[in-house]
């Protein structure tokens, strides 16, 4: 059952990328294999349970109206349908004790998100507490980060994107300190851009 939950996983995430560049010919052919992995029997896998059952079923159905969204050029709505479409899903295996090393991204993203709202909205670095907000982030970033490595199957650990992403994520975060005990809000900023970038293709690729 693990496969079928990582295959579904990872046409979703495929899917949602395609969306999210606007190529929406690929994203219908993701979109479709998505579909047909949200059959009941699919991948030689046949679901017995009636709430997986029931999530198969209201997420399948998510994903066709994407389809026809994305069929007529409306991404956003067809993004937005895929997004949610396995969140009963997502919910039903978490119940069940079906983790995914997916889950990890996930969480360490979510976790990037306190110090990524000062990309948006520049810190004043002369504040201490803010200062102190800051380096906790950064902090807790890369220990979820580390958290996803030490999880990763050993195929995704040794994978050259991975690490290219994870080392140089991690490697940018332990600038963050720099920066504050400068108050730089530029190199700052510049950091915070660099994180961003992969951090989104993190979750694109093993989200």
């Amino acid at each position: 059952m693990h496969v079928a939950l990582e295959q579904i996983q990872t046409h979703r995430r495929v899917a949602l990328g395609y969306l999210q560049t606007g190529n929406a010919e690929l994203a219908l052919v993701e979109m479709e294999r998505f579909r047909d992995l949200l059959k009941s029997d699919s991948s030689g896998q046949t679901w017995t349970e009636p709430d997986a059952l029931a999530a198969l079923a209201r997420a399948r159905a998510a994903v066709v109206q994407g389809i026809k969204a994305a069929e007529i050029g409306d991404l956003d709505r067809a993004g937005a349908l895929v997004a949610e479409a396995s969140r009963d899903l997502d919910a039903w295996r978490q119940d069940a004790g079906f983790a995914l090393f997916s889950d990890c991204i996930v969480k360490a993203s979510r976790t990037y998100e306190a110090l990524d709202i000062y990309r948006t909205s520049r810190p004043d670095l002369a504040e201490p507490s803010v200062r102190r907000h800051i380096l906790e982030a950064a902090v807790a970033t890369e220990r979820a980060l580390a958290r996803c490595n030490s999880e990763a199957p050993p195929e995704v650990r040794t994978e050259p994107e991975f690490r290219r992403l994870v080392d140089g994520f991690t490697a940018s975060l332990r600038l963050v300190a720099e920066a504050t005990e400068k108050q730089d809000k530029d190199y700052l900023y510049r950091l915070l851009i660099e994180q961003r970038a992969f951090d989104r293709l993190l979750a694109f690729r093993f989200g």
